[in-house]
């Protein structure tokens, strides 16, 4: 039997067609009110643990809730072995001996699924700040600027649009907005990057300057 590329939200028992390389899911049975999934094989993850990332991401994908059994999903491990009972609201009855099937909540599928966005999001920001960096020392050594640049009183500094900026809300790794004070790094993308955490200038706190206040305040309608 083909492995499918996607999660059903029903086993192929209850007719649930497997899904191949290409095809869009198909209608699936309303048969379970839960949907029932196999976890990805051990030798697709490198952990080595069984994985319900699929079965997780069906859930998602079809906006499901929780059963009236308390659940939104039943994960089958291999060597599960068992039967839904039609009179007991489809309750799942393991035989002797096999294998635990795997509850899934609502709650649990939503949380993890933040929680993988957000680790992906600090990959990525992290990745971008090492990059900005490299390119960075890459133009003070071009330079033959002394890297990193130590951190200048007499802050706040302003962006090269002439927006004074603070700390950053994005990373930990700042002490405070500085741009690139070298030659050679006067345009492009490299001159809105802090030379400091390698953010940009639009992650650090916008500050306000008295001309800033003035000119807020004159527009201000109901002064």
């Amino acid at each position: 039997m083909p492995r499918p590329t996607r999660v059903a939200q029903a086993c192929a028992l209850l007719g649930s067609p497997l899904l191949t390389n290409g095809e869009e899911p198909r209608p699936l049975p309303s048969v379970l009110p839960y949907a029932v999934g196999l976890g990805t094989p051990l030798a697709e993850v490198p952990s080595g643990k069984l994985s319900w990332r699929r079965l997780r991401g069906a859930c998602i994908r079809s906006n499901m809730g929780d059963s009236a059994l308390g659940f939104t999903a039943l994960g089958l491990p291999p060597g599960f072995v068992g039967c839904a009972v039609a009179s007991r609201s489809w309750v799942v009855r393991p035989a002797l001996g096999s294998a635990a099937a795997h509850k899934l909540s609502h709650a649990e599928i939503l949380g993890r699924h933040r929680r993988v966005k957000e680790a992906q999001g600090i990959r990525k920001m992290e990745r971008e700040r090492a990059r900005n960096l490299a390119d960075l020392e890459r133009s003070y050594a071009t330079a033959r600027v002394a890297w990193p640049p130590p951190w200048r009183p007499g802050g706040p500094f302003a962006d090269f649009k002439g927006a004074l900026r603070g700390h950053c809300a994005r990373c930990n790794a700042c002490p405070g907005f500085d741009s690139p004070q070298m030659a050679g790094v006067s345009h492009g993308p490299a001159i809105d990057v802090c030379v400091h955490c390698g953010c940009g200038s639009m992650h650090h706190e916008k500050l306000w300057s008295d001309q800033d206040r003035k000119a807020e305040a004159a527009d201000d309608i109901l002064a």
